[in-house]
């Protein structure tokens, strides 16, 4: 998610140029009417070497002298090559997501007044020309092919960094970047977490589907809020003595964690007072009992674990969750897994993707009751066989009984005294 989509900007929809007609897609040599394979394409065929500028993909009328901000989205039609053509404009927010630029140029015009740079999902390597843009506060050039970062350093006024999804191997030029709020590494080459340590005012930092092996670094980042180190080589969640108090949301799932990787005393097991949101799915965890002391908790991720009994659960109670996941674990094999959950844990109102009733009412998932919609949210994916054919025979049986009661009315309406009680034979057997 970056920061540019929650900005109002004046998109130019690429779809809008060029496109072909279905006349266009009339092809005389074939026997299908249209050559379908074709639909959504240019009438000339995209050249990646071909040099277009902005101004070479959207209409005429597209760049207002008297607007302060650019968005080109390349999605469908021709996609810009090269950066230019912009003088004369005074650009304060630039977004050219989803082109094929590879170099980064022809934004010195707009030094003083540049605020957001947007080049996400291009061919952009190296990282160039920050140095022009002092005012710079905002920056995503995720899904690149940049191998440093160290250029960043230029731009002491970001606050929001997104360079997920490129060739980073270390974490660079950020010794400076004290203003930063979001930073978003996610999907690079990286091995440790050293060179965030100077982000003082981070709330939200995203380092998913690296290859980090150690939590380190985090002891002057005492203001993280979101915390996502999912997808990595974990073994142990440690060194959080210093978000006790911030820490809202943490994601730590498919890493290597045990139950012997919970209980370092600079980890989960800390008194966090905020902590709303953990997943630690797709682990090697079976003893639930980690997180009774987490009273703040609201949504317990743990799907894909090792836990196998239902006393487990039991330990959960004094968190008063909303919402858990537990499916494929091996309790989850047991035909009444979501009426159980239910019973020890009476706060919950989801269960798995399921939506379930609070206390006192609703229906959970592995219990029937006589209405019509009562398996409506109970996940036939998610049964096993058996269930299945009780399902399906309730369904049945609720469908003949809505018939019979039907035909019943209308033979009632039609002669007064005629019955088809026995119109539609013995229901399926429960």
């Amino acid at each position: 998610m970056s920061g540019f989509d929650m900005i109002e900007t004046k998109k130019v929809a690429a779809s809008e140029v060029g496109t072909l007609t279905m006349d266009d897609l009339r092809d005389p040599t074939s026997n299908l009417p249209l050559d379908w394979t074709r639909i959504g394409k240019d009438c000339e065929e995209e050249d990646e070497h071909a040099i277009r500028l902005p101004i070479d993909v959207v209409p005429e009328d597209a760049f207002d002298p008297d607007d302060d901000h650019l968005a080109i989205i390349g999605t469908s039609g021709k996609k810009v090559t090269k950066i230019g053509g912009l003088e004369g404009l005074k650009l304060r927010i630039i977004c050219l997501r989803s082109h094929l630029i590879e170099k980064m140029e022809g934004l010195e015009g707009h030094s003083e007044t540049l605020e957001q740079l947007e080049l996400y999902d291009n061919q952009i390597n190296p990282l160039e020309q920050l140095e022009h843009m002092p005012k710079l506060t905002n920056l995503d050039i995720s899904f690149n092919a940049i191998r440093s970062m160290a250029p960043v350093a230029n731009c002491k006024l970001l606050t929001e960094l997104y360079i997920a999804n490129n060739k980073l191997t270390s974490i660079e030029g950020l010794e400076e970047l004290t203003l930063l709020k979001t930073l978003d590494v996610g999907a690079n080459r990286l091995r440790s977490m050293k060179g965030i340590g100077n982000l003082v005012n981070i709330e939200h930092l995203w380092m998913g589907k690296n290859k980090i092996t150690e939590i380190t670094d985090l002891q002057n980042l005492k203001k993280v809020r979101r915390l996502d180190i999912q997808s990595n080589r974990l073994t142990k969640i440690e060194n959080l003595e210093n978000q006790v108090d911030c820490l809202e949301e943490l994601y730590l799932a498919s890493n290597g964690f045990d139950d012997e990787g919970l209980q370092p005393d600079s980890g989960i097991t800390l008194p966090f007072k905020n902590l709303n949101v953990l997943d630690l799915s797709k682990n090697k965890i079976s003893k639930l009992s980690h997180f009774s002391h987490l009273t703040s908790l609201d949504e317990l991720w743990i799907a894909e674990n090792d836990v196998s009994f239902f006393s487990e659960v039991g330990a959960l109670a004094p968190n008063n969750l909303d919402c858990v996941y537990l499916e494929h674990n091996p309790i989850a094999k047991d035909f009444d897994y979501r009426k159980k959950l239910k019973d020890l844990l009476p706060t919950l109102t989801q269960i798995d993707a399921n939506a379930v009733g609070r206390e006192g009412g609703g229906m959970v998932g592995g219990g029937f009751s006589n209405n019509s919609g009562a398996v409506a949210g109970y996940g036939m994916a998610a049964m096993t066989d058996e269930q299945r054919v009780k399902v399906m025979r309730i369904l049945q049986q609720q469908a003949l009984q809505k018939a019979k009661a039907e035909q019943e009315k209308q033979a009632a309406g039609a002669a007064g005294t005629t019955t088809t009680k026995n119109m539609m034979g013995p229901a399926l057997p429960p």
